[in-house]
């Protein structure tokens, strides 16, 4: 799915997902799935997987469940929350906006930082 992401494939890579998390509800499965909503306009949809991967931001530390530390996924999920309540037009996009890049501070070179910081300046 995430292949198919990159390529630009979004609607095939939403099926690979669902069909994927029918076989194991995973918090990464949850994270694609909500991303793939974003890309495609579907902000509801979107706004549910992103709020339950925050319901379940424990499993963050174990995205492959193994020893690899995996918790730097969870703040993108506050940019993408933050997105995905700037197209319902939901006056949390802010806030957001504002935790990713409390947690992010020191992360000038990411480009979901400049981007949240673009986003947050229009408020």
């Amino acid at each position: 799915g995430e292949a198919k992401m990159a390529r630009g494939n979004v609607r095939q890579a939403l099926n690979l997902f669902q069909d994927a998390q029918r076989l194991a509800d995973t918090w990464l499965g949850r994270f694609d799935m909500g991303r793939a909503y974003l890309e495609l306009g579907a902000f509801t949809e979107a706004s549910s997987e992103f709020e339950v991967c925050l319901k379940r931001r424990g499993e963050a530390t174990a995205v492959f469940l193994d020893d690899v530390p995996s918790y730097r996924y969870l703040p993108p999920i506050y940019y993408y929350l933050g997105r995905t309540q700037e197209g319902l037009r939901s006056p949390g996009d802010a806030e957001s906006y504002r935790t990713f890049l409390t947690i992010k501070e020191r992360g000038d070179s990411d480009p979901l930082v400049a981007d949240a910081r673009r986003r947050l300046a229009r408020h």
